[in-house]
């Protein structure tokens, strides 16, 4: 069993060191002091008893320090602010049952060249009558950056599910963020560690003159709803379903789609209810036979300000049964992006 999972059956027997059982219902694990990263918790769930979370979202705020004077050369000799399409991901198969995927899905340099990476984490084949609950990552030291100068970074700030409790439930990624600190002179090769389940990413580079390009992001308007998604254009493009109807295609994914609908009832089974960056998701699911593709209902809860609280603007994603981890992980990125029009 890896460090920081925990089996708790519906008997309460607590395979953990330092949990007590309780003898009637089933026991809440404790999050002080914050466990080893990624510490996620297994629990025995009844499937008619809703599993709620609270989820902070902060946002990253650079840490004060002394910036080192940017001197612009043809070819720099640090890493630059900016955005990188950068990272990759590991996997790995869990004792309890399950492949556990994490992803470092790309990297913001800030002014003071802090380094953000955006990461997930996927769940899939959870044994049946479990749920997963992904304990904070606050103050782990297990996960950390190394570079190609043999420097080490601790993260210094987190938001979304890196550093809150939520709910994983099977083949829907989770994500966040970590802040780093400063890269030095010379620095622009990174591997991104998780001892806690042995993934290393490596050859995360930040090099301008490496070929990785920023991500460019435009707006998709939304005629259903005065909302927008903000789509990167190297990975989504407007496409017409059945020459009217407006979606988002991935294109590197054949038959990975994201399109707005009307409100309607779902169709298909309650998955879950969780947080995709700042908002939060109602998720339902089911395969379509005449399509031969699994169908994802994403019913918008909370998490946009200034909106009518009334309106649930829902999404219809097709999945690929070839590549569900993938088109799911990409559509709940872009899901996130969820916004009003400007005025």
């Amino acid at each position: 069993m890896k460090r920081n999972f925990l089996l708790l059956m519906l008997v309460t027997v607590v395979i953990a060191t330092g949990c007590s059982p309780s003898t009637n219902e089933t026991q809440e694990v404790a999050t002080n002091p914050p466990p080893l990263l990624p510490s996620i918790t297994e629990t025995a769930a009844q499937t008619d008893t809703p599993i709620s979370t609270e989820t902070s979202t902060p946002t990253p705020e650079p840490t004060s320090t002394n910036t080192p004077t940017i001197t612009p050369t043809a070819t720099p000799n640090m890493v630059m602010p900016g955005t990188y399409y950068a990272g990759g991901c590991g996997s790995t198969s869990m004792s309890q049952g399950g492949q556990l995927v994490f992803c470092v899905n790309g990297i913001t340099v800030n002014d003071d060249r802090h380094m953000i990476f955006g990461v997930t984490w996927t769940l899939s084949d959870i044994p049946s009558g479990f749920t997963v609950t992904k304990r904070s990552d606050q103050g782990n030291k297990n996960m950390y950056l190394t570079d190609n100068l043999g420097n080490r970074y601790d993260h210094i700030a987190g938001g979304d599910a890196a550093y809150a409790s939520v709910v994983i439930t099977d083949g829907d990624p989770v994500s966040g963020w970590l802040e780093f600190g400063q890269p030095p002179v010379g620095a622009f090769s990174f591997n991104f560690h998780d001892d806690d389940n042995g993934i290393i990413i490596g050859g995360i580079s930040l090099s301008g003159s490496s070929g990785i390009q920023a991500i460019n992001y435009k707006d998709f308007l939304l005629d259903e709803y005065p909302l927008l998604l903000q789509y990167q254009e190297e990975l989504w493009q407007p496409s017409l379903l059945d020459g009217q109807t407006i979606l988002l295609a991935n294109k590197k994914i054949n038959l990975c789609s994201v399109r707005a609908v009307l409100p309607e009832q779902p169709k298909g089974e309650h998955k879950s209810t969780i947080p995709i960056g700042e908002i939060t998701y109602e998720i339902y699911g089911y395969f379509d036979d005449a399509v031969g593709l699994f169908i994802r209902e994403y019913i918008y809860v909370s998490g946009i300000t200034g909106v009518d609280p009334n309106m649930k603007p829902f999404f219809l994603v097709t999945i690929p049964s070839d590549n569900t981890t993938n088109c799911i992980l990409d559509a709940s990125n872009l899901l996130s992006t969820l916004a009003p029009k400007a005025p």
